[in-house]
């Protein structure tokens, strides 16, 4: 009697927890190595240092979780980092902070393997596929994957994405998906734009759930702007240089970026050659509207054009509020090589819509054996060069995280010892180019 072999779809779909499980795994093993050395020797970069340890050390009570920083409220952010100082030993406190922010940067990457996205893709493993493909673009930098302050990027995609997402069958499921969403409304001012993307659900989506959830979250935004956005955080402002800022941001940031790379940006910038950035921008969007038409006329595709509307609507809304944010600084964001955590969702976004096309609605099923090897090491050699040219926006100094953790094992041995109280300083400083010098009081905790 031979073995009963099961075909690879249905086992992923008989096993698909599991298989998402796996999926982030490797999502998260990727970005560790990635960013090797800010993992396993984190250096509390910037806000993580002066605004969560040294912050929630010195303040250590609940209400200074209610902060704000930069005109707004970061809520989850915020109560992560308290819990986490508040209840883990100081020393182990980095990792704990880097272990978190890594999650919540597999996540946006990991989502679209879920079930509840079937109606964009009904094939599981397709999804799957697309996933671990859409990982290995090198998005970002360091601290986007293991900056706790900086995961309010990943966690407003997460967000977005649910929104886009089918809602869980269960009410309890709902529920859940309502608080998550909530606090990550309550982290970051840029969640005004799931104002009219909630708006056009409740008009596109007429179940009771849906309207009841959407509605829900309008609500939410609302009092968020009301109580933990300052309104010199919160204006706006149109204008044609602020306009073509954007555009410029779209096509060199958002299009060709992600897609070609920031390191040959950078090159053709310096080289007197954004023009050709430009056009090259302009050519990716054309071949993607090109593959759009060619399958305009199918069902399948129609049904998915308002998720694609939302995503274009997100890519445009948050450039332009990442423009004008800039006070008229319009041109930095073309000009440096950094600013990463602008653009970081709108480049998941564009890669997602990308490779969701490349892979699952352009006939790769109908490709040779010889066509789909020759592809995938075309696509292996070509993420191994991006990822190598993109080294240095991950990399971190060994001797940087060997001083933090040193520095913060004496403030927790002093704050062991009982510490101002002995005679012993009453603040600790590490020195950091003067705003972001980590400065603790000496106190027992």
């Amino acid at each position: 009697m031979g073995i009963r072999r099961i075909p690879v779809a249905r086992l992923i779909t008989e096993h698909h927890t599991l298989a998402v499980l796996v999926l982030s795994c490797l999502i998260g093993l990727i970005l560790v190595l990635r960013c090797f050395n800010a993992v396993f020797y984190p250096i509390l970069f910037n806000e993580d240092g002066t605004r969560v340890v040294a912050f929630y050390l010195n303040n250590p009570h609940l209400s200074a979780v209610w902060q704000f920083y930069a005109g707004y409220v970061a809520l989850l952010p915020n109560l992560i980092g308290y819990i986490i100082v508040a209840a883990i030993p100081l020393r182990a406190v980095p990792y704990f902070l880097v272990a978190v922010s890594v999650a919540l940067a597999v996540a946006p990457l990991m989502m679209f393997s879920l079930k509840r996205f079937r109606f964009i893709l009904p094939d599981d493993g397709t999804r799957l596929l697309v996933c671990l493909i859409l990982a290995f673009f090198p998005l970002g930098n360091h601290a986007l994957v293991t900056n706790l302050t900086f995961s309010i990027i990943n966690i407003f995609a997460i967000a977005l994405l649910l929104l886009l997402a089918e809602l869980p069958g269960s009410l309890a499921g709902r529920i859940i998906q309502f608080v998550l969403v909530g606090l990550a409304v309550f982290s970051h001012p840029f969640s005004i734009l799931f104002v009219p993307v909630c708006l056009a659900l409740i008009l596109l989506r007429r179940t009771l759930a849906d309207r009841i959830f959407n509605g829900g979250i309008v609500g939410l935004v609302g009092i968020y702007y009301l109580v933990g956005v300052h309104p010199s955080a919160a204006g706006l402002g149109l204008s044609l240089p602020s306009l073509q800022a954007t555009a410029e941001c779209v096509l060199q940031r958002v299009l060709f970026e992600p897609v070609l790379g920031n390191s040959l940006r950078m090159i053709l910038y310096q080289a007197g050659q954004a023009s050709i950035t430009n056009l090259a921008g302009v050519g990716i969007m054309a071949l993607l509207v090109a593959v759009i038409a060619q399958r305009w006329r199918e069902p399948a595709l129609r049904n998915r054009v308002p998720v694609l509307g939302f995503v274009l609507f997100v890519i445009a809304g948050l450039t332009y509020l990442a423009v004008i944010g800039r006070n008229n600084l319009y041109n930095s964001f073309t000009e440096l090589a950094w600013g990463q955590r602008y653009f970081l969702v709108q480049q998941i976004l564009v890669l997602l819509v990308l490779v969701v096309h490349a892979v699952g609605l352009t006939g790769w099923d109908r490709l040779t054996v010889v066509a789909r090897s020759a592809v995938a090491v075309f696509m292996l050699v070509f993420a191994a060069y991006l990822n190598l040219q993109h080294a240095p926006y991950f990399a971190t100094s060994r001797d940087h995280g060997k001083m933090t953790m040193q520095f913060l094992r004496d403030v927790d041995s002093r704050l062991h010892q009982g510490g101002a109280s002995r005679g012993g300083p009453r603040e600790m400083v590490l020195h950091r180019e003067g705003v972001w010098d980590i400065k603790i009081n000496i106190r027992p905790r």
